[in-house]
């Protein structure tokens, strides 16, 4: 049973390790080509700047037009894939390449920056927990002066927390560019990671916990449930470092010195998350350790109670076996109280031999 559900582990595993594409081998680059799954878009458009806030749900891009006429920082955030004429109008809008579009359509990106001269596309994974388990989404944006257009493959994200920010008005985002909006969207995707990793490390924990008292081959399944989880998390998240790390460095002008040094403290949020999952996969390979080492003294404990039990019947095999050779002229074979001599004698050795492996330790409490 164990085996069967390893290698649906596995299969699945698969699946969501190797990059899939959309595309036709040989076909043109710069197509857009969303994958067969994606949803059906929705728009929503917030305007910001220090003189005020206003968001508006649902719209077109054409219905974005007086939103970007009016305030100094607009973001326009499209929650779905299912339309490539969609993401190829918000291309012809604000001119953006066709490689990037096209990476936008195919979700299976790594986290990467791509420096346009006029604009920055960069592309970011989130994590969740799901019905069907850990989901990790491709998040892209696209990052100009004044206009942040962010694409999700579906509704649902982790960037409440900055709209609830921008509605309150509170710190800097309506106060500062599209890049502080840049960090601020990445840094919600990167917190992202750590519900998560909490979870599982609450189920390692309590996995370790009824390994140490008793191994089950569901406990076992569950930490190569665990392992590939991480492996999905390592994939996801290691990209982020070279992406972070080349924010922080290099230079451009759509990215101030200020947001630089929150991007900093982001790009540290992701080291931390590395080396929590490297420790994370070291604690299942332990746990997979510790069950092969139970299962092994629990299978030493049952040859050493058969052996124990082999040895005391050794002498007593030997006795009734010389006495049941039935030779005429055999000593003792006449005798009136034989029989129960010969059972005193096998039981007093066999008690004999029992206080012996008791107090050698091999049976009970060891000394």
């Amino acid at each position: 049973m164990l085996h069967k559900k390893l290698i649906r582990q596995v299969r699945r595993l698969t699946r969501l390790l190797v990059p899939t594409t959309t595309e036709r081998p040989g076909s043109s680059p710069g197509v857009v080509t969303p994958p067969p799954e994606a949803v059906k878009p929705t728009l929503d458009v917030i305007g910001f700047g220090p003189d005020g806030y206003d968001e508006k749900k649902g719209v077109t891009l054409e219905e974005c037009e007086p939103f970007l006429a009016k305030w100094t920082c607009v973001w326009i955030d499209v929650s779905g894939l299912g339309d490539a004429s969609l993401i190829e109008r918000i291309g012809a809008r604000f001119n953006i390449h066709g490689l990037a579009l096209e990476d936008i359509a195919n979700t299976s990106q790594r986290a990467k920056v791509e420096d346009y001269d006029e604009y920055l596309y960069i592309v970011c994974r989130s994590a969740d927990f799901e019905e069907g388990g850990l989901y990790c989404e491709q998040m892209s944006l696209l990052v100009t002066p004044k206009v942040l257009v962010s694409f999700q493959e579906r509704p649902g994200d982790c960037f409440g927390p900055v709209r609830s920010r921008l509605r309150a008005g509170r710190g800097k985002m309506r106060t500062w560019k599209t890049d502080y909006l840049a960090y601020a969207l990445l840094d919600s995707v990167v917190d992202s990671y750590f519900p998560v990793l909490e979870k599982l490390g609450d189920e390692l924990d309590e996995i370790e916990d009824r390994l140490i008292v008793r191994t089950s081959e569901e406990d076992m399944a569950s930490v190569h449930s665990i392992k590939r989880d991480l492996l999905l998390l390592r994939r996801s998240i290691w990209p982020h470092r070279e992406a972070f790390a080349w924010l922080v460095r290099d230079e451009n002008p759509l990215i101030t010195a200020e947001t630089k040094t929150y991007l900093r403290d982001a790009y540290d949020h992701v080291i931390q998350i590395t080396d929590i999952v490297e420790t994370y996969r070291e604690v299942c390979a332990d746990l997979r350790e510790l069950y092969l080492a139970e299962a092994s003294n629990r299978m030493n404990e049952v040859m050493k109670l058969l052996t124990i039990i082999s040895t005391i019947f050794i002498p007593l095999t030997f006795i009734v076996g010389v006495y049941g050779m039935n030779f005429r002229y055999m000593p003792e074979l006449q005798e009136r109280g034989g029989y129960f001599v010969v059972w005193v004698v096998m039981v007093g050795i066999a008690l004999a031999m029992l206080v012996w492996f008791v107090r050698a330790g091999w049976i009970g409490r060891r000394k």
